[in-house]
């Protein structure tokens, strides 16, 4: 199959990794010259995914029409921030008939919505969007990784787990699209939460109850938002939740480590150094609770550490 990832950070490259593994035709599409030239020249990409090889026959470009041209299956690895520029930017190149794989867990600013509803926005492809625990060093390290499939199109949904699934990737499916997304997005939120717990220097039973506090935060958005409450208690809400709660890998939990420690946003972020999807999601979420009275102190207070000069700990 012929497939064309639309970003080369860190799960889009674990993801050719995976696809290439499963012998498809894959290319990636990046912005950066550095990174595409170490692909292509070095079969690495030491800028986001050190310490893994790729196959020689996975190749990138910063040629958007080049890259999708021919594509079967387009998967959609970007920050959700400029998912919507990047598939208008593309709209003209992507064959209608592909099917589009989203792996971006967040919000559109503004808009609320969800990532799935952006991209559909600009193009008619039938739209399949991941969710649960993917900690993308792992999924690139062949490391045994289950995660959660979900379309409204079970024909879409069949393409694209034929696509991905091997021995070590285990994908399990649903309809519902609209609660994978959302556990996706709050599940950064939560993150946040429990790294300031670690770089407070507090223990498991801090970080539990703030798990199990945000967990139910989480529970009710998911609902009133249309999604299906088992969908919370599956690999995208809990199991999702869980690792990037307490991953070493997790930017969310790490920036939040680095709030606590006395860095100001801005220094934790260039701390981290790539995209932490939380910040954006909690200014987003924030809205939708207080729009819909929906009662969630925990993301509130982490909206007053975040904008509004708030100190970490009054998380607690």
């Amino acid at each position: 199959m012929n497939i064309t990832i639309l970003g080369a950070g860190n799960m889009g490259t674990a993801i050719a990794k995976l696809l290439g593994d499963n012998n498809h035709k894959v290319i990636l599409w990046s912005i950066e010259d550095d990174v595409n030239k170490d692909i292509n020249q070095n079969h690495k990409n030491n800028k986001y995914l050190q310490g893994v090889e790729l196959k020689k026959d996975i190749t990138a470009t910063s040629n958007i029409e080049e890259s999708l041209k021919n594509a079967e299956l387009v998967v959609v690895s970007l920050p959700s921030n400029i998912v919507k520029s990047v598939i208008v930017k593309s709209s003209n190149f992507i064959p209608k008939k592909s099917v589009i794989v989203n792996t971006a867990k967040g919000l559109e600013d503004e808009t609320d919505k969800r990532m799935s509803e952006v991209i559909s926005d600009v193009v008619k492809n039938k739209i399949v969007s991941i969710g649960g625990p993917s900690i993308a060093n792992e999924v690139a390290l062949k490391v045994p990784t289950y995660v959660v499939f979900a379309s409204t199109d079970s024909k879409a949904l069949k393409s694209a787990v034929n696509a991905f699934k091997n021995e070590y990737y285990n994908i399990t499916t649903t309809s519902d699209i609209i609660g994978v997304e959302w556990c996706s997005a709050l599940k950064n939120i939560i993150a946040i939460a429990t790294g300031i717990v670690d770089g407070l220097g507090y223990g498991d039973n801090t970080k539990a109850g703030i798990i199990s506090m945000g967990l139910k935060e989480l529970s009710e958005i998911v609902k009133i938002m249309g999604g299906d409450g088992e969908t919370v208690h599956s690999l995208a809400g809990v199991g999702d939740l869980i690792v990037t709660c307490n991953s070493i890998h997790s930017r969310n939990r790490r920036f939040g480590e680095k709030l606590a420690k006395g860095f100001s946003v801005e220094e934790a972020l260039k701390d981290v150094g790539q995209t932490v999807e939380g910040i954006n999601a909690i200014k987003i979420v924030k809205k939708v609770i207080d729009k819909r009275k929906i009662n969630a102190p925990l993301i509130s207070k982490l909206y007053k550490v975040l904008f509004e000069n708030g100190k970490a700990r009054e998380i607690l």
